[in-house]
């Protein structure tokens, strides 16, 4: 099997593996999720937290946005270029409207919101990084597109830390790469930090 074919395989079994988890325990471990989010030292001390819209399937962190917001961080969501980025827009308080459904049938925040320029200018970041697999070496699988991987790679800098996100079954021990997927500097999960 190539390494596409791994992937796809890869990424059907564990979406298979995400239907089979109760809407009560996914609440609960993204609650614990958050917790340890909120703990890690590069979130304490970040200006920004770029994050992302939760698929059902997916770890919700917007107690994690609430809280960023409360304590005067910047907090930005992504939406989907045509030509492959991720540009991300400043969002406020009451980000839950300020959504709508965009490219992939994904929540994105709505286009008139500020964009974020360059994030050289930012401070300290966050970027939270969704995926339907990590391994404990930080390597990830997504859903096939780039875009995390682009935005990584395109961003690189001593003041931007990326946090992987997922739950603890989304662990696997190895996960097949090509050249281009980027590492992310930590996984989070409900009971490590990797």
């Amino acid at each position: 099997m190539t390494i596409a074919q791994r992937k796809q395989q890869l990424r059907l079994d564990m979406k298979l593996l995400s239907s089979t988890i109760a809407l009560e325990e996914r609440e609960r471990n993204s609650l614990e999720i958050v917790r340890k989010v909120s703990t890690v030292p590069a979130y304490v001390r970040s200006d920004l937290v770029l994050g992302f819209v939760p698929l059902a399937s997916e770890p919700d962190l917007g107690p994690l946005y609430d809280a960023a917001l409360a304590d005067g961080k910047v907090v930005a969501l992504p939406r989907c270029t045509d030509d492959g980025r991720l540009v991300f827009h400043a969002v406020g308080p009451n980000w839950r409207q300020q959504l709508l459904k965009g490219r992939w049938g994904i929540a994105e925040p709505v286009p008139s919101l500020d964009m974020l320029g360059e994030l050289e200018q930012a401070g300290a970041v966050v970027v939270v990084v969704p995926a339907l697999a990590f391994t404990p070496h930080r390597r990830r699988l997504g859903r096939g597109k780039g875009y995390y991987d682009r935005f990584i790679s395109a961003n690189r800098m001593p003041a931007l830390t990326s946090i992987g996100i997922c739950f603890d079954y989304q662990i696997q021990v190895e996960i097949p790469v090509d050249e281009h997927d980027a590492l992310v500097d930590l996984v989070v999960t409900e009971s490590t930090v990797y």
